[in-house]
């Protein structure tokens, strides 16, 4: 990628045999799951469907829990009237 120009990356070296056998298989795996990604989002749709649906029922109890305890609290009627009067 052009001249070295400063003299601490001339102790820099190339990547070893060992390390290129390595990288290949990583980037084909990359490149295939960027080119033809069905395969294995059809592996994973099952597990991610099943746990968005846990995850929709406990908000849905969450919700539930929520909505009850902002609910009016039904009071009792009571003798006095400014009591009364003052009551939501």
């Amino acid at each position: 990628m052009g001249p070295i120009t400063k003299a601490v990356n001339e102790t820099i070296r190339d990547l070893t045999p060992r390390e290129i056998a390595v990288m290949v298989p990583i980037i084909g795996l990359m490149l295939f799951m960027g080119l033809y990604p069905r395969p294995l989002i059809s592996r994973i749709e099952p597990s991610v469907t099943a746990m968005l649906a846990r995850t929709n029922v406990a908000q849905a109890r969450l919700d539930a829990e929520r909505l009850a305890a902002r609910a009016p609290i039904k009071r009792l009627s009571t003798r006095d009237p400014e009591i009364a009067a003052a009551a939501p």
